[in-house]
């Protein structure tokens, strides 16, 4: 078993909200301290624990979905949407570029 929170339903009883090509999801606040709260997703783990703990936890959910019977979204990688801007405004919360 994989422990998960329910996500936050809408007033209506959505779970999901789908605005353009983005599909959105609120969840509750999760116990404890988020110690990547301010890093980007491709930066790496702060230690080799972090990293450890990370793919243990990902071994698992894999293992949980692995009777889930979806459909395969097909072979190759699932391109990420265009966004359009400028490096001038992809700042993180500390003003530096990423």
């Amino acid at each position: 078993d994989v422990p998960v929170c329910l996500p936050v339903a809408t007033r209506s009883g959505h779970t999901a909200l789908a605005q353009g090509e983005w599909t959105y999801e609120l969840f509750p606040p999760a116990p404890g301290q988020d110690d990547y709260r301010d890093v980007m997703s491709w930066k790496p783990y702060h230690s080799t624990a972090h990293a450890r703990a990370a793919g243990q936890a990902l071994g698992r959910l894999h293992l949980a979905a692995s009777d889930y019977a979806a459909p395969s979204r097909g072979e190759g990688t699932v391109p990420a949407p265009q966004r359009q801007g400028t490096k001038s405004q992809a700042k993180n919360s500390s003003g530096k570029d990423d």
